[in-house]
Formats: C-alpha cells, structure tokens, sequence
C-alpha cells in the first residue's frame, strides 16, 4: 500500500457520485473507496482530521493565479459549504468533463475559488 492518495482521481471518482445513472454512482463508489483503502488511508483520516486531505490546509489562501486547474477544482469542492448547490454542481462536472475546460469555465472557476477564500477568510 502506498502513502499518497491520487488526489486528482478521487476528485473526479466523487464528482461521478452525482451522475443520473446508478451504475455509473455505484461504480465510482466503489472505485473511490478501493482508491483510499489502495493509499493506506481511511474515510475517516479523509473526512475528519483537522486538515483537509482532499484539499490545501484549513485556513489556506490561495493565490488564485498560481494554482492549477486541478487545484483549484479541489479547492473549491473541498470548500463546498461555501458555495451554492449550482457552484458546487459547476465544480464536479468539471471533474468528470472529458472536453478541455473552456476559457469561461476557467473564468466562473476562478470567481468561485476567489468566493470559497474569501467566505474562508471570514469565518
């Protein structure tokens, strides 16, 4: 078993939760589990640690420029308290999208990442 969790993969994994197709939500399930018990973690140590595994440390500010597109996808779910269901729903069809990500979805990504930080920074 490996230490470090494909953190680009579960993202995408726990995206496809939402799908219409319960096969496709059952498959995902499975494969994002298999994916953290393959990295030697658990749920609980990626639920409920003071640090989000998923995501940056709590209390981060990114510089929205430098992160990736990866990242910033992460940041925002990870934060999804913040966000309103579409923000969030925005995000997770980003991680399963098997097109590029257009220049206006970098754009609305870019407002919801500056969102998430700032809703962070105030609490």
């Amino acid at each position: 078993m490996s230490a470090t969790l494909d953190r680009a993969k579960l993202t995408k994994l726990l995206g496809m939760l939402g799908s219409a197709h319960d096969g496709e939500v059952a498959a995902a399930g499975r494969a994002a589990n298999r994916l953290v018990r393959n990295s030697g973690l658990t749920w609980h140590d990626i639920v409920d640690t003071g640090q989000a595994v998923l995501g940056h440390a709590r209390g981060f500010q990114p510089d929205i420029r430098t992160l990736t597109l990866e990242e910033a996808i992460v940041f925002a779910i990870d934060r999804a308290g913040c966000l309103n269901s579409w923000e969030v729903e925005f995000c997770q069809s980003l991680c399963i999208q098997r097109r590029r990500i257009s220049p206006k979805q970098i754009e609305v990504l870019r407002k919801i990442v500056a969102k998430a930080a700032r809703e962070r920074a105030a609490a």
